[in-house]
């Protein structure tokens, strides 16, 4: 009787503890998370040492945390910093799990934390790290739908749910079997909707991740849905403030630069914050060294050199010198192109396809050619009339004898009629450069048939625009393949 007792006793306080636990963003909570998604990670820390005495109760605590080590291991890309930080997941997860199962948040923090660790670990580009990221994806896929299905009016179980969907329905065919054997199921026109609603949802209410949202939504809309414009549109309305917050000055020069505003990029990457008061965000300078250079500033390399000199990374060094090296080539030193393109060579990593063309570049050992480098550079900065003026200076006929530089000026001629909305023009220069450069390495050709696809298909002609998205799955150049190939496969699904 006596053991019968002391079992009911310390059944009822383990209980009674289980139950006092909440998830909750209470002011405190809410001023930690911010603190953290704007870097002022020095104001969180406090933050959530005062959470610890004042609401010991509170397991946003654990979820909060968590966000402050991801965002390092992703910033920093420092593989012992990593493995040091990671060994808090556990616990973590295992402190998330104690609480109130009735709440929406009970696997929704669980589902965040392993979406938190999926997406840093995958920069450090072992096989390891992404065997283990797919299975944490998959775990967060499996929590969040069961949590949408518990809870169907938790507007924030789309924050995470609505990306993964989306990036679901752009997985090549040969890559389903991976997703059948996740048991990981969406489409991007799901992913789409969940996010309109989230946007809507933050319009209308005081939400806590109103951020986050509106991040999510730019990125999904310009890689995802073909729709730069919207996702310019929607980085303007928000109330992302890059004065105030580093991620979302980069986040904003970003979208910036890449739907061809390079003025407002660079506006945005001035206002951005950079005191001892925000973690360090190497790539700040990069983006503004990168958007100087799409205006041939003279000062370009500055940004660039600081960038590459100071990023203890490896992630988009090589294509940092590369990007160094055309400056000196613009600006008439070719010396230094050379002696910046022999650090491609030995400095950074091959991950990412950038990195990879750059290496391509400097293998080959064929230079650019100034002037179309120079309406290239013009063109991605969105100076379309520049770029035209500057490509004009010459003629086809004055590259009869190097085809890769006939093949990139029909390609750029194209590119840029494109983005002045001359489509005809657009076309006929894509189509030569399709018919001459279709078996050639280079990516022009791939690059102009998924073009003249995107215009068939913002031209409600489908059936050209799966045409072309075929011919440019049909070409396999050296560089930038998977991620053309990717873009032609999502556009036929949008075709579909």
């Amino acid at each position: 009787m006596y053991k019968l007792l002391i079992f009911i006793f310390l059944f009822f306080i383990n209980t009674t503890k289980a139950e006092a636990l909440r998830y909750e963003f209470t002011p405190l909570a809410t001023r930690a998370y911010k603190s953290v998604i704007a870097l002022r990670f020095g104001d969180a820390y406090k933050d959530l040492a005062q959470m610890r005495l004042t609401e010991p109760d509170n397991l946003m605590y654990y979820y909060i945390s968590d966000y402050i080590d991801a965002i390092k291991s992703f910033i920093d890309e420092d593989k012992a910093q990593f493995k040091k930080l990671e060994k808090n997941k556990a616990k973590r997860l295992e402190e998330l799990a104690k609480g109130p199962q009735n709440s929406p948040y009970f696997l929704f923090t669980q589902a965040e934390v392993n979406v938190h660790w999926a997406l840093a670990r995958v920069k450090y580009g072992d096989y390891a790290d992404y065997v283990t990221a797919l299975r944490e994806v998959s775990n967060a896929f499996k929590m969040l739908e069961k949590n949408a299905k518990k809870f169907p009016d938790f507007i924030s179980n789309k924050k995470c749910l609505s990306i993964m969907h989306a990036v679901v329905g752009t997985v090549p065919n040969e890559f389903k079997w991976t997703l059948n054997i996740l048991d990981i199921r969406g489409s991007i026109e799901q992913g789409r909707k969940e996010l309109d609603e989230l946007v809507e949802y933050s319009k209308n209410n005081k939400y806590v991740f109103d951020d986050e949202v509106h991040c999510i939504y730019t990125f999904t809309m310009l890689y995802l849905g073909n729709q730069g414009e919207t996702a310019w549109q929607t980085v303007q309305n928000s109330h992302l403030k890059p004065e105030k917050n580093p991620l979302a000055a980069l986040g904003m020069a970003n979208v910036a630069i890449k739907t061809g505003h390079v003025n407002e990029a660079i506006e945005y990457l001035i206002k951005a914050p950079r005191s001892k008061s925000f973690y360090p965000l190497p790539y700040l300078d990069y983006y503004m060294g990168l958007a100087k250079l799409y205006r041939l500033d003279n000062d370009a390399n500055f940004y660039l050199k600081k960038y590459a000199e100071t990023y203890k990374g490896k992630l988009g060094i090589k294509e940092t010198y590369q990007k160094l090296g055309w400056y000196e080539l613009i600006n008439g030193n070719e010396p230094g192109y050379w002696a910046n393109m022999k650090l491609v060579k030995s400095k950074g990593s091959e991950q990412s396809e950038p990195d990879k063309a750059a290496l391509h570049e400097v293998n080959a050992g064929i230079k650019p050619d100034v002037t179309l480098l120079k309406a290239r550079l013009l063109f991605d900065g969105g100076l379309y009339d520049a770029a035209l003026q500057t490509i004009s200076i010459k003629k086809i006929e004055d590259y009869e004898l190097n085809s890769s530089h006939r093949l990139e000026y029909t390609y750029r001629l194209g590119r840029i009629y494109h983005k002045l909305k001359n489509y005809g023009m657009a076309v006929n220069n894509y189509q030569k450069t399709i018919d001459e450069g279709r078996n050639s390495t280079y990516y022009y050709a791939c690059n102009a048939a998924l073009q003249i696809g995107l215009i068939y298909e913002e031209q409600k002609n489908c059936n050209k625009a799966q045409d072309y998205y075929n011919i440019c799955l049909d070409i396999n150049p050296e560089d930038y393949s998977y991620s053309l190939h990717q873009k032609a496969k999502t556009g036929i699904n949008r075709c579909k």
